[in-house]
């Protein structure tokens, strides 16, 4: 119902004036078709009833009070109406004053004040209550004193002239009091506290209930000269109030769905202050008019309570002008505790409480609605390398590009760092959602020029569907989250539809994180060992330190699975730590056995060489150890030193000056480059095992092993192909000229007792 009143609000406004035209044609232009006009002014309070309980139905909060009680008083006006009508047409006889119509229009206009002083009450508090009361006083003084002087004081006279019936006499006073009643509270909804709601809805229920006013004043006007009968002209006017006020209810529901806020503006400022010292104005006036003699005490009297009134207007003014200054300040600071200040997006507080209204409305209302989690895949190489001012104008422009692209009734908010979340209402269609991310993603593909660097980013996307995906706010969030980081383990640069599955994979890893915590404090880590050959005799040259995890129960667990665990939760900065600690110590037991007087090989993670004392971290160990740093050797992959750029390489440099070697890992998988081959000073290139699987039997794969060899030869450097599982492999590396050679085809990783019974025998 909602859903149609969006689209048919302009439609229903051209209707009713249509209508009222139609009203007016048919009163002036067929004149003898007196019981068609009266059916035509049935018909707008039913339409407006039916609209108004719509209305009421379709709004939340104690509002929708409001609506029904609207709703209700035009069906008594729809009753009153076909009484009236149905007399005239049955008896050919306007109906009698009063009659039951008369009590039913009575009842009418009761339920229009009870809805008017209902919603006035719901929005104030204790001290607006009374200055609502002393408002009301004032209004309902003047205004009586005005009406009961031009309109009921006339009619009533007229009346009595005419019959001495008490009951007539009742029904004509009650009109215009109701009236003052319904005119009281305008005055104080519109002007006296504003926003009970939206300038365009308090517009048009203003204009429809003033317009039953007027009709009302007219209506009595022409009793008061004497005239009874029946004027078809009127009616009209209360079909236009009527229709007006079903129109409020439909913008009212439009600007609850966009979510559109109440305004108060200066204007209704202005009127607040005004409007009591004009009533007062107003029967002074009329005093000045009605005055037989003037004496100076009355003259003096009537200038101070002016003066008093001028002055009194200037106090609250400077009042009212602070009070908008502090209004406005408090705004600013409602705005900067729900808007995130870098983008001015709203923060993660804010779209909290909007996903939970949404969720609310949605339940209500039966609709779908989607949450999207973006995350930025690489924000983090802007923020290492061009720095944090370079990743602010990031979020900015990323910022700036979603709000540009999204549009209501979408909404779009900044979580915090990298992520942003977009919230989509009223969802139709799933198939929708796919569409949609990737032209967020391709907007964020976009290049993006930051401090004269053109960088190219793309976004991780996870989908959560309600009601499918969660009920509530925070399931939403962590199945959006779960999503993501689907999405991201991908590869990042693509979205990803959240499934039940993925919650067994959180608790997966969740328990893997836990158990890796446990396991690192229970000494459940241990190294295996796996030799270097030489490729030209096959004897042992090296040895690289490996990481493996035995749990309790003596079951391996995959390196693959709980090694980037370990990088992603920062584990492996202590872990890699103990790794180079216990590899050091162990090199330095053989060697005083005199089994091994070879390099080490360990790796270094990208989050260890991110700490700013790693340098001074590894020569502590150098030191404790006494292991000698020439016989140490580094490994590091691309990706990590790229990613440090700048703090990479002077730490490698200081890593050197120590005397310790380095290999670059992996050769070939990330970012190749033989200008990071030589701003890294490393001294051994190890050849990645995708490059070395087949390489006898791919003519492409042999090319370019062929060209990296031949490269790092030029270079100086030592070339190491790990990987080697056939002999063929081995054969071919061989013949290029890799220095060393390390895989299953001469020995597979080992733990330590293995490892010291293949040394002993080798140095047999």
């Amino acid at each position: 119902m909602s859903k149609a009143m969006l689209r048919y609000r302009q439609s229903f406004l051209l209707f009713s004036l249509l209508y009222v035209a139609l009203e007016y044609v048919w009163i002036y232009f067929v004149p003898n078709q007196l019981d068609a006009a009266l059916i035509l002014e049935a018909l707008p309070p039913l339409i407006s009833a039916f609209v108004l309980f719509a209305v009421f139905r379709a709004h939340s909060g104690h509002e929708r009070w409001f609506w029904l009680l609207l709703s209700i008083g035009s069906v008594l006006y729809a009753i009153a109406q076909l009484y009236w009508s149905g007399y005239e047409w049955i008896y050919d006889i306007p109906a009698p004053v009063p009659s039951i119509a008369d009590l039913i229009w009575a009842m009418q206009s009761v339920f229009m004040v009870f809805a008017l002083v209902y919603l006035l009450v719901r929005v104030k508090n204790a001290f607006q209550g009374f200055r609502f009361l002393f408002d009301a006083i004032i209004l309902g003084v003047s205004i009586t004193a005005l009406s009961c002087e031009f309109i009921a004081k006339p009619a009533i006279e007229t009346i009595l002239e005419a019959t001495s019936s008490w009951t007539m006499t009742a029904t004509v006073t009650f009109y215009p009091m109701a009236d003052v009643c319904i005119i009281g509270c305008l005055f104080l909804a519109h002007f006296g506290y504003g926003k009970l709601f939206h300038v365009r809805v308090m517009r048009a229920l203003t204009f429809g209930l003033l317009l039953n006013v007027c009709a009302d004043s007219l209506y009595l006007l022409r009793m008061a000269n004497g005239n009874f009968e029946t004027a078809l002209w009127i009616g009209p006017f209360w079909s236009l109030g009527l229709f007006l006020i079903a129109y409020a209810g439909m913008a009212s529901v439009e600007l609850q769905v966009t979510g559109t806020q109440r305004d108060d503006s200066a204007n209704a400022d202005l009127m607040r202050i005004a409007y009591p010292y004009a009533a007062l104005i107003a029967l002074l006036f009329v005093m000045i008019e009605r005055g037989e003699r003037w004496e100076l005490i009355s003259v003096a009297s009537t200038l101070i309570i002016v003066c008093i009134l001028v002055r009194q207007v200037i106090v609250l003014l400077e009042n009212d002008a602070l009070c908008r200054k502090l209004q406005s300040s408090l705004e600013r600071t409602r705005f900067l505790a729900d808007h995130d200040p870098l983008s001015n997006l709203p923060n993660r507080r804010c779209f909290e409480m909007k996903l939970s209204e949404a969720i609310a409305r949605a339940e209500r209302e039966h609709l779908a609605l989607a949450v999207m989690l973006i995350d930025l895949d690489r924000f983090k190489y802007v923020n290492d390398n061009l720095g944090h001012m370079a990743g602010d104008r990031m979020i900015r422009i990323v910022a700036d590009r979603l709000r540009s692209l999204l549009h209501e009734p979408i909404s779009i908010a900044r979580q915090g760092g990298d992520e942003f979340t977009v919230l989509i209402e009223r969802l139709e269609q799933a198939e929708e959602l796919p569409r949609l991310a990737n032209r967020i993603g391709s907007a964020i593909a976009a290049p993006l020029l930051v401090d004269g660097h053109e960088i190219r980013s793309s976004a991780s996307i996870g989908i959560a569907i309600y009601p499918q995906d969660g009920t509530d706010a925070y399931t939403l969030m962590k199945n959006a989250d779960a999503a993501m980081y689907r999405a991201k383990s991908l590869g990042g640069g693509r979205h990803h539809l959240y499934t039940q599955q993925l919650n067994g994979d959180l608790f997966k890893r969740w328990t893997m994180e836990h158990a890796l915590r446990k396991a690192f404090e229970q000494n459940e880590l241990m190294l295996f060992y796996q030799p270097q050959v030489s490729a030209e005799n096959g004897s042992i040259v090296g040895v690289e330190a490996l990481l493996r995890w035995r749990t309790g129960s003596g079951q391996p667990v995959n390196p693959a699975e709980f090694i980037p665990l370990a990088e992603e939760t920062g584990l492996i900065v202590p872990i890699g730590e103990w790794v180079l600690r216990t590899a050091c110590r162990q090199a330095q037991l053989w060697r005083k056995s005199g089994w091994l007087d070879v390099e080490m090989a360990v790796n270094v993670s990208p989050k260890q060489l991110e700490q700013d004392d790693f340098v001074e971290r590894v020569q502590a160990i150098l030191a404790e150890t006494a292991m000698q740093p020439h016989l140490l050797m580094l490994e590091i992959t691309e990706s990590a030193a790229i990613s440090e750029t700048g703090d990479a390489a002077s730490k490698l440099a200081e890593l050197k000056a120590l005397g310790i070697r380095l290999a670059m890992d992996d050769f070939g998988t990330g970012y190749s480059s033989l200008g990071h081959l030589r701003t890294f000073g490393v001294d051994t290139l190890k050849i990645a095992q995708s490059f070395i699987r087949d390489v006898a039997a791919n003519n492409s794969l042999a090319s370019i092993v062929r060209a990296i060899a031949a490269m790092a030869s030029s270079l100086g450097l030592t070339i190491v192909a790990e990987g080697v599982e056939e002999e063929s492999e081995y054969v071919f590396l061989r013949s290029i000229g890799c220095d060393r050679i390390q895989g299953y085809y001469f020995y597979k990783p080992m733990p330590k007792q293995d490892m010291e019974q293949l040394l002993m025998e080798s140095a047999s």
